[in-house]
């Protein structure tokens, strides 16, 4: 039931009686006895969050960080990322993933190369992990090499780069509650040869 303004004792202070308690003994924790600390801690976690799955705002997210750039350092700012499954079960997988899993996308404002998907993972275990599903990830990116002049990046097809297959056993890897990643993507950007042209001064 905590809030990041009552976890420092404001509006009114702590919402649960454990809360204090929790603090003190994390304060007082020895190198010994860390490890045990953290198990412990998370054991609780996974209570809490077992306990409220049911209410969207309890379970479990993580904030997906990321950031495209290519080969050059040069960060790619038009750019959009696609969950898909495999085969006949394309569709149902996109609908689950950006319906019920990403519950907000947002491009940082100084700097559109990045950006924060906030995942519910407790979802996206029970609705894809547990259905058995593969799940495809894709990214496309502009300005498109193809059809916007002589350099960009070769994104919109299968035969361009792809996706990135991840199958259910490796789900919890790549998808964790309560934590932030920050995933970085390089892309190779193409140019075409009537970019640079060398005449010979003879």
């Amino acid at each position: 039931g905590e809030n990041h303004r009552s976890i420092i004792n404001q509006d009114g202070g702590f919402r649960s009686a454990e809360t204090l308690g929790f603090i003190i003994q994390g304060l007082m924790v020895t190198e010994q006895e860390f490890e045990d600390w953290c198990e412990k801690m998370a054991a609780h976690t996974r209570l809490i969050t077992n306990l409220g799955s049911i209410h969207p705002s309890k379970q479990g997210f993580q904030n997906t960080i990321c950031y495209v750039s290519d080969q050059f350092q040069q960060q790619v700012t038009e750019y959009f990322l696609e969950f898909y499954g495999a085969g006949k079960n394309t569709a149902k997988v996109a609908e689950l993933f950006h319906v019920d899993t990403i519950q907000n996308v947002h491009p940082y404002g100084d700097n559109n190369s990045y950006r924060s998907l906030y995942m519910n993972c407790t979802r996206l275990y029970q609705a894809v992990n547990r259905a058995n599903h593969k799940l495809l990830i894709s990214l496309t990116a502009l300005p498109e090499f193809r059809k916007q002049g002589d350099v960009g990046y070769r994104t919109f097809t299968n035969e361009d780069i792809g996706s990135i297959v991840v199958a259910p056993g490796d789900f919890v890897t790549l998808f964790q509650e309560n934590r932030t990643l920050l995933l970085r993507i390089k892309l190779r950007r193409e140019q075409s040869a009537r970019v640079f042209k060398i005449k010979s001064l003879e």
